[in-house]
């Protein structure tokens, strides 16, 4: 995991294009140690998407869009 947003939302930072399960699995691990409101992968994918752990999957420009809207307060 790259970092927390307050005690509600972890946050991972993937440099691909794909995120695969591998990818995910800081964030999965720290599930089971801490409840976080989101699990968010920031990523080079094109569209968002959920994972079926309820992963988030963001595109680097809507995770900044929504930083600056103040989504994660």
């Amino acid at each position: 995991m790259d970092f927390v947003i307050g005690d509600e939302y972890a946050v991972e930072v993937k440099g691909t294009s794909s995120v695969q399960q591998e990818d995910m699995r800081s964030l999965r691990l720290l599930a089971q140690e801490a409840p976080m409101k989101q699990k968010i992968i920031v990523s080079m994918e094109p569209e968002p998407r959920l994972s079926s752990e309820g992963i988030r999957i963001l595109p680097w420009t809507l995770f900044v869009d929504e930083l600056w809207d103040n989504a994660y307060r």
